[in-house]
C-alpha cells in the first residue's frame, strides 16, 4: 500500500472516530427537543381522542349539547398553551433544556479531548513542564482509558462550560484559531452564564451574574433578583449557536489534522 493510501485510509478512520462523537452530541440535542415536544404531543392526541367522540355525538340527535361541550373543551385544550400558568411550566422546561443543552457540549468536548489523547496524541501541543497528577483510587472502581485519567487530571484548569476556557483550550493544546463574531461570543456567555444561575441559584439573577455578562450587550433585560424564565425562542436561538460552534470546531480540527498528515506523510 502506497504512503498516500495508508494516509487515507488513517485519515477516513479518524474522521470516523470524531464523527461517532458529534453523532453522539446531535443525537442527544434531538432527544432534548423530543423533550420538549412531550406536552404537546399529549395535547394533540387528547384532542384528536375528543374530536372523535364529537364526531359520533354529533351523528346523535339526542347528544349535540354533547357535542357542544365537546368542541367547547377541544379549543380549551388548544388554548391551554397561551394560558400564563401553563406558559411559566413550559419556560421550567426550556430552563433545564438549557441545562442539558451545554452540558451536552461540555461532554461533547471532553469526549473529543479524551479520544485525541487515546488515539491522535501528536495532535496535541502539551504545556511545558506540565505534571500530571493522578488520583489511583479511580482505578478500584473502573478502568478508565489514559485519556480519560489525563482529562481527569485538568480538571479545574480547563472549563468546557467557560467560553474563554474552551476557546484557551482549543488554541494552546490543538493550535486551533477559532473564529467567532462577538456576538455569537456575547449570546455564548450569556447561555453559560444563564445556565449557572438555573443551576445554582433557583434561576434567580444575582450580581456574579450581572458581572460575568456585563460587557455584553445582551445583559439589557436582566436585574438583581429577577427569576429567569426561558423561552422557546431563546432555546432555539441558543442550540443553533451551539451546534454551529460544534460545527466551527470540528471543521477546524479536520484541517489541523490534514495539515498533520501531509506534514509528516512517512510517519504512517
Amino acid at each position: 500500500m502506497s504512503v498516500w493510501s495508508r494516509l487515507l485510509c488513517k485519515f477516513k478512520k479518524t474522521m470516523e472516530d470524531f464523527k461517532k462523537i458529534e453523532s453522539n452530541f446531535e443525537d442527544n440535542i434531538a432527544k432534548i427537543t423530543l423533550l420538549q415536544e412531550s406536552p404537546f404531543i399529549i395535547g394533540k392526541l387528547a384532542m384528536e381522542l375528543l374530536g372523535s367522540l364529537e364526531s359520533e355525538a354529533g351523528q346523535v340527535p339526542a347528544c349535540l349539547d354533547v357535542k357542544k361541550k365537546l368542541s367547547r373543551t377541544i379549543k380549551e385544550i388548544d388554548k391551554l398553551k397561551e394560558h400564563s400558568e401553563i406558559k411559566e411550566q413550559f419556560s421550567i422546561i426550556y430552563n433545564q433544556s438549557l441545562v442539558l443543552l451545554i452540558s451536552h457540549f461540555e461532554s461533547l468536548m471532553t469526549d473529543l479531548f479524551v479520544c485525541i489523547i487515546d488515539n491522535y496524541p501528536f495532535l496535541l501541543k502539551w504545556p511545558e513542564k506540565k505534571k500530571i497528577s493522578i488520583d489511583v483510587d479511580i482505578l478500584r472502581y473502573s478502568s478508565p482509558t489514559v485519556g480519560a485519567l489525563v482529562c481527569k487530571s485538568f480538571k479545574g484548569e480547563i472549563n468546557f462550560q467557560d467560553l474563554q476556557s474552551t476557546i484557551k483550550f482549543l488554541n494552546e493544546f490543538l493550535c486551533l484559531e477559532i473564529s467567532l463574531e462577538e456576538t455569537i461570543k456575547g449570546k455564548i456567555i450569556l447561555f453559560q452564564a444563564l445556565r449557572h444561575i438555573i443551576i445554582h441559584n433557583n434561576a434567580i439573577v444575582d450580581e456574579q451574574f450581572l458581572r460575568q455578562i456585563r460587557d455584553n450587550k445582551s445583559r439589557r433585560g436582566y436585574s438583581s433578583e429577577q427569576k429567569v424564565l426561558i423561552s422557546l425562542e431563546q432555546f432555539d436561538e441558543a442550540k443553533k449557536i451551539f451546534l454551529d460552534f460544534k460545527k466551527e470546531i470540528m471543521n477546524s480540527l479536520q484541517l489541523h489534522y490534514k495539515k498533520y498528515l501531509n506534514e509528516h506523510p512517512t510517519n504512517y
